[in-house]
């Protein structure tokens, strides 16, 4: 007697929270920050159609708990109307990215005559844009040296490490322009 029966649709109400930007803290996006990666890497690596280096930095990136797009990927369908910035960081858009990181690798590998080892060294160079603005945002440059048996695997593993090296200081400026908040997977 006297009591009353109240219906509460949470989907709603979430919704309306979740559009006033309470849900969230400040510098916290509804989605993890994604990124498209554009990375030149030399031939005869890998024959994956993906080199060392990209899926070094999808891997890290991941870790950040970003999300990286592959453009050489043919199973992410990217398609750029030109090869300038603005161009590019169009076809980005139609990916959903947030950011764009455009990149050259190169990678050697010489005889280390002491160790009769193969040392490869291998360079990343990088420009991380804004994908809403097509503005270059930062700058990244990476160098790496590690010891194989073999010269491929050499440079192989140097591109591995200069693009987890990348993805690293990639993450850190995304997250410094979110206000300095990430969520992260371990």
């Amino acid at each position: 007697k006297g009591q009353g029966v109240v219906e509460l649709r949470f989907a709603k109400i979430l919704l309306a929270l979740d559009q006033e930007g309470l849900l969230r803290p400040a510098g916290f996006t509804s989605r993890e920050p994604r990124v498209l990666l554009l990375v030149s890497e030399p031939q005869g690596i890998l024959d994956l159609g993906v080199g060392p280096a990209a899926d070094a930095m999808r891997r890290g990136l991941s870790a950040y708990g970003m999300t990286a797009i592959d453009g050489r990927d043919s199973l992410n369908e990217y398609i750029a109307k030109g090869k300038d910035p603005a161009a590019l960081a169009a076809g980005a858009a139609r990916l959903g990215a947030d950011w764009m990181l455009v990149a050259a690798a190169s990678a050697s590998a010489e005889l280390d005559p002491v160790t009769q080892t193969w040392r490869g060294r291998a360079s990343l160079v990088a420009d991380q844009y804004a994908v809403a603005s097509s503005t270059p945002v930062g700058q990244f440059q990476s160098e790496t040296s590690v010891l194989d048996t073999s010269s491929g695997a050499a440079r192989g593993k140097a591109l591995d490490n200069a693009g987890e090296e990348t993805a690293s200081k990639l993450a850190a400026a995304i997250t410094r322009s979110l206000g300095g908040r990430s969520e992260g997977a371990i």
